[in-house]
């Protein structure tokens, strides 16, 4: 896992799967978390999930265990 800030993270991510920086591929909003999966000889996203989902998740009574 690695957390991080912007535009490091946005950088980072289109390094790995575009091989290039300036390309935005993934539009990252603050709190917002993003998986990146290996594939072969490069990366993919496998999910994401904005902060409102995050927030929602988070409320008392949305998780069970």
């Amino acid at each position: 896992m690695l957390v991080g800030h912007l535009p490091h993270l946005s950088r980072l991510a289109s390094l790995l799967i575009l091989d290039d920086t300036e390309k935005e591929v993934v539009r990252f909003s603050m709190g917002g978390v993003v998986c990146l999966g290996k594939s072969g000889d490069g990366w993919l996203i496998n999910w994401s999930i904005i902060p409102k989902i995050v927030r929602q998740i988070g409320k008392p009574g949305n998780c069970s265990v």
